[in-house]
């Protein structure tokens, strides 16, 4: 296969579905996905959106060929509001694919983005972190549409844990994983108001191991301020009680396995938590004292 970004000078030969799981129009969806022709794309994205439902018994390996498709269709994109607009229809995917498949779809889509990430020069960057911003929020509905479920956080956890927070390959599409960092906690904020304790703390898992294992620097330090620092300000601050965050923190900092040169940090960070958790603590004794007279 040969694959030239700026020119989409693409093989898109190993793009056709397997036989067994292709339509019964025999389309190729991959191909018709990055056709150059935006009607024929954008017929291409409807007929996926009824097809997927249908497939229950694709796996991880199909996904990967539509994610091919799907990314060379946002590439093809042209004009802010188009590319918005099919940014969000993608996203919504994760929506129509049956449930028992919406674990290697999401894997597919990052996948896909960590080995093309550095292949995507400055022109379309933008669209595609948008694209990258409307999966992890609609990820996120689908787990509140799963009450938060330990199992489908954990599954989702396991597939960031494996992509973009993969420690053992720190440099492979950092941008992204900074990416990520960036915008989770605010998608998260807008996905729910208010979260159980454990709910975001398991939710935080992957970017406290990050932080404690990954020797990226720049992104223990984009966790660090963008996630993990700003939650304890507005507007973050009504998310969550935020103890079991500070408990994890101790715990992690203390784990023997933890690298030595990460612990000061670690240790710093859970006092920084300690002393909002009892700002916060003496707060509310006060507005309840209030209340009473």
């Amino acid at each position: 296969q040969r694959r030239v970004h700026g020119s989409l000078c693409v093989l898109l030969i190993d793009c056709a579905m397997p036989a067994e799981t292709a339509s019964s129009t025999g389309v190729s969806f991959c191909k018709k996905l990055a056709a150059n022709d935006k009607q024929t794309r954008d017929k291409a994205v409807k007929l996926l959106t009824t097809w997927l439902s249908k497939h229950p018994e694709l796996t991880e390996k199909d996904f990967l060929k539509l994610w091919k498709g799907l990314f060379y269709c946002m590439w093809m994109s042209d004009k802010v509001p188009i590319q918005q607009e099919l940014a969000e229809k993608i996203a919504s995917l994760i929506h129509i694919v049956p449930e028992a498949a919406v674990q290697p779809w999401y894997s597919a889509f990052w996948i896909t983005m960590i080995r093309d990430w550095d292949g995507i020069d400055r022109l379309r960057l933008d669209k595609y972190m948008s694209l990258v911003r409307y999966c992890v929020r609609e990820a996120l509905v689908w787990l509140r549409k799963q009450n938060w479920s330990e199992e489908s956080v954990n599954q989702f956890n396991e597939i960031l844990l494996a992509s973009p927070l993969d420690v053992s390959k720190p440099h492979r599409g950092s941008g992204l994983s900074l990416h990520l960092a960036d915008l989770f906690l605010s998608e998260l904020s807008a996905t729910s108001n208010t979260l159980e304790p454990s709910v975001l703390l398991r939710l935080l898992k992957p970017f406290l191991h990050a932080l404690a294992f990954s020797s990226y620097r720049p992104l223990r330090e984009r966790i660090q301020d963008k996630m993990l620092k700003s939650l304890l300000m507005e507007p973050y601050d009504s998310l969550s009680d935020t103890r079991n965050i500070t408990e994890e923190m101790f715990n992690i900092a203390s784990d023997p396995s933890t690298p030595d040169e990460y612990r000061k940090m670690l240790y710093a960070l859970h006092t920084t938590f300690e002393a909002h958790d009892k700002t916060s603590q003496s707060q509310q004794q006060e507005e309840k004292k209030k209340k009473k007279k």
